[in-house]
């Protein structure tokens, strides 16, 4: 049976100007992510990661302590919001996830759900093809 690790990346370096897909890791998701690596990084085949800066940051890192290869995935990108642009207000961001999640058809311009669906159902069938037992999913 595989074990996965789901990691979501740390804390971002917020910049209302640059695409979320481009945001990077902040000082303080530095330090977050160096804790990680101190005190709870699991023992590993391989490191799965979003190609985005924010997750790759800490895919590489891993890949400095474990060895272990990083395999960039596109399908564990996060949800493109590009459309809707930034959302500052964070009361706004959350109603706005929370209506993007529970609805199969939210109003929101973000990826439409289908995709998002399309590239989980790719993931796991990659996931079945590469063999490895114990990974770590970066996103």
């Amino acid at each position: 049976m595989k074990k996965l690790y789901f990691l979501r990346h740390f804390q971002t370096e917020v910049d209302p100007d640059t695409p979320v897909s481009e945001w990077t890791l902040s000082e303080e998701g530095k330090d977050q992510l160096q804790e990680f690596l101190e005190n709870d990084l699991p023992e590993v085949d391989a490191i799965l990661t979003s190609p985005e800066p924010k997750a790759r940051n800490t895919a590489e890192k891993i890949l400095e302590v474990t060895g272990r290869e990083v395999v960039p995935m596109e399908e564990l990108r996060e949800v493109d919001r590009s459309r809707r642009g930034f959302i500052e207000d964070h009361t706004e961001y959350v109603e706005t996830a929370r209506e993007y999640l529970e609805n199969e058809k939210p109003k929101t311009a973000w990826e439409p759900k289908s995709k998002l669906r399309d590239r989980i159902k790719a993931f796991i069938s990659n996931l079945d093809e590469m063999g490895y037992e114990k990974v770590i999913v970066v996103g």
